[in-house]
Parts: C-alpha cells; structure tokens; sequence
C-alpha cells in the first residue's frame, strides 16, 4: 500500500468515526427523550391504578350510601305507615268522643254511684291523691284515719258501694235507678207459721224469685286500671 492509499483509508476512518460521533450526538437526545417517555409512562400507568382504586373505592361507598339511603326509606315508610295507624285511632276515639258527649247531653244523666271492687276501695284509701285535700283542720278526716269513703269523692258527688263482683281494678261510674232494673217474677211472699210433724217444728215458707237487667247501658261507664 502506497503512502497516498493509505492516507485515503485514513481519511476515510476519519470521516466514519467523524459520522459516527454526528450520529451518537443525534440519538443521545432521542435516548432521553425516549427514556423520559418510558417515566412518563409508568408515571401514567401509576396514576391511572391510583385512580381506578379510587373510583372503586368510591363506588363502594356509594353503594353503602345507597343502601343505607334504601333502608332509611323503608323505616321511613313504616313510621309513615304507623303514623297513619295512629292518626286513625286517634280520629275514631274522637268520633267516639263526640259521639258519647252527645248521647250524654241528650240523655242528660246524674252519675251519683261508684261501683269498686273491695280491694279497689282500700287502693283508694291508701291514695296519695285521694288524701291530699285532707291536712289542716280537715286532716282528722283523712281517709286513712277513717277507713271510710267520702260521700264526694274528688270532683264527684257519688256515693261509694263496695262489691266482691267486679275484679280488682275495674269500677263502674253509674245513675242508680237507671241503668238497670229489678222485677219480680215471683214477688216476696210468706206463708203463715204452719206445724211440720213428721220434724216436730214449726215453720214458714219465704220465697221471692227475681230478674235484674239493663235497659240503659249508656247510663253507666266501666273504668279499668284503677
């Protein structure tokens, strides 16, 4: 190989390390650019996990929400539903109301008997409140002391009868003379004093055979819970 050949081929290395250097300082940016994609990407990629689990958290939520918000409603309907009931009861005690302050104004009756059972009686005589008008002058009277029922009780003039009849509890608010009746179907009679010899006794045969009912229901109240 001549000198000038040679300066050829060195001329020629020359030039292809002077490309090779153009072409590294051209992809140099590329690469960076390149790796800088790949960042971006997995930046991207992280961000859209993040997101995702948020949305289903969020969703979850919502769920939770919308179940609660379906079960308020339910409770919601049954209130609605017990306050209509309610309501209604209401209206038709007051229709009831009416109805008896009208059957007693038409009937105008004087309640003046208490119907109690006896051991309703000594509840009342051990009453607080059945009690408390009785201190000062009056206090010798307390029911305690006399073991009696007033002829006016609180703020009602009646009079008080005592009976096994009626369970404890329950008393009945009554116009005597009124509510009921008693007739005879065989009315009281007595036969003269007549000698018994087969017993070696005098006697007399005393009979009296009665029907009781009620002609005025309305005439009388029942009270329970006494």
């Amino acid at each position: 190989m001549d000198l000038d050949t040679a300066k050829q081929h060195l001329d020629e290395i020359h030039g292809f390390n002077t490309l090779r250097n153009d072409l590294k300082a051209k992809i140099a940016p590329i690469k960076q650019f390149i790796d800088t994609l790949g960042l971006a990407n997995d930046d991207l990629q992280t961000q859209v996990t993040n997101h995702v689990a948020t949305i289903a958290t969020r969703d979850q939520e919502l769920q939770q929400q919308t179940e609660a918000t379906q079960a308020l409603q339910i409770q919601n309907t049954d209130l609605n539903n017990e306050l209509a009931a309610l309501r209604q009861q209401l209206q038709e005690q007051q229709d009831k109301n009416v109805k008896l302050e009208a059957d007693l104004a038409t009937t105008k009756l004087q309640v003046d008997t208490l119907v109690v059972n006896k051991n309703t009686k000594y509840d009342l005589l051990r009453s607080t409140q059945f009690q408390t008008p009785y201190v000062g002058n009056i206090a010798s009277e307390n029911l305690k002391y006399t073991g009696v029922l007033p002829q006016k009780l609180l703020d009602f003039d009646v009079t008080v009868v005592p009976t096994s009849i009626l369970p404890n509890g329950t008393a009945i608010l009554l116009q005597r003379n009124v509510t009921g009746f008693i007739a005879d179907e065989i009315p009281l009679n007595a036969t003269a004093l007549y000698r018994e010899e087969p017993k070696k006794l005098w006697r007399a045969d005393v009979q009296r055979v009665s029907a009781i009912g009620i002609d005025q229901p309305k005439s009388a109240c029942v009270i329970t819970g006494i």
